[in-house]
């Protein structure tokens, strides 16, 4: 029937599952074509008992979901054994993993081993910086991420010819283009989409022709979304430091102010920067926030209780106070 269906596409063809299970058909396409981006195509009625698929909650995170309606099947979707449409993801930041290890030059602890048991416990993709100065997350650890890692890597760079050249060899499947100073000890404000426009853009556009998904890590302020649009960024994360140090009301506001916008602009908005369980309570109940990333403090908090019991914790957290929205 599909067959017949594109008969008269000549680069369309139909291929034989190499396995029973949607999830290992896709990463094997995802690791045969590192290069394509993928989309699920499914018809609304999959809703029903897509919970009883090996791995459901993994295959989600792999690749958008496409449901067409189907005649006869009317679906809630937010009445479905997954709320789809409510859930907020964690992205775990592995990068201070990494500077434990090279602070003694050691092969451990072992940042993918760490980052699978982050995904195990419920982390939703996995994020890592790596630094012009390799200060923490280092070459070979983006690329064992990529090849050993079952849900996405978001790889943060600063827009440099250097790390456009390394993404355009790893091909994660977000890069998020984040400012960068050798002096500072961590990342201290958002990248400035407009007045870096003519140096992002060329980036942008290179590293979209590689298939790489766009993400700009801005300040929460509306004229930085135009700019990103303009970019034609996929998703925005929010620096909600400010927010995190302060406790600010205003602050709050900011960032609210920016997620919907983001959202009215057709740009999904993740948030970062200094999370903790308090912070990530609160900014979970923004409803156009659609991830969190969360590193330095769930790294602590794994000295104390053990990497599994840290996510957990933050996944359940953000997870209980979305739904009560």
């Amino acid at each position: 029937m599909v067959e017949n269906v594109i008969a008269r596409y000549r680069s369309m063809k139909v291929m034989c599952a190499d396995s029973p299970y949607s999830y290992k058909v896709v990463r094997n396409l995802q690791a045969k074509y590192p290069r394509a981006r993928f989309v699920w195509i499914a018809g609304s009625d999959t809703l029903s008992t897509m919970h009883k698929w090996y791995r459901w909650e993994q295959f989600c995170k792999l690749l958008p979901i496409v449901l067409l309606e189907r005649p006869g099947y009317v679906y809630n979707v937010l009445r479905m054994p997954f709320a789809v449409a409510m859930e907020l993801q964690l992205g775990v930041n592995v990068d201070h993993v990494a500077t434990l290890r090279n602070l003694r030059g050691t092969t451990y602890p072992d940042v993918v081993k760490i980052a699978n048991e982050a995904v195990e416990c419920g982390a939703d993709f996995i994020t890592v910086h790596l630094r012009e100065d390799r200060r923490h997350i280092k070459d070979g650890d983006v690329f064992a991420l990529k090849q050993r890692l079952a849900v996405p890597l978001n790889l943060e760079m600063a827009a440099t010819r250097e790390m456009l050249e390394i993404a355009k060899k790893v091909v994660p499947q977000y890069v998020c283009l984040v400012p960068e100073k050798r002096e500072e000890v961590t990342t201290e404000s958002g990248v400035d989409a407009k007045a870096m426009f003519d140096t992002l853009a060329p980036i942008i556009s290179d590293l979209r022709q590689s298939g790489i998904g766009i993400t700009l890590f801005i300040e929460p302020e509306e004229e930085q979304v135009d700019y990103a649009k303009k970019l034609c960024a996929d998703k925005v994360e929010l620096h909600v430091g400010a927010y995190c140090l302060s406790k600010s009301q205003m602050e709050l506001e900011r960032i609210a102010k920016a997620a919907a916008y983001s959202h009215a602009q057709g740009i999904e908005c993740h948030a970062g920067h200094g999370i903790d369980y308090g912070t990530a309570a609160t900014i979970a109940a923004i409803r156009h926030v659609s991830a969190l990333n969360v590193g330095h403090f769930l790294i602590c908090e794994s000295l104390l209780h053990g990497v599994g019991s840290a996510v957990r914790n933050m996944k359940k957290i953000i997870s209980e106070r979305r739904h009560s929205i």
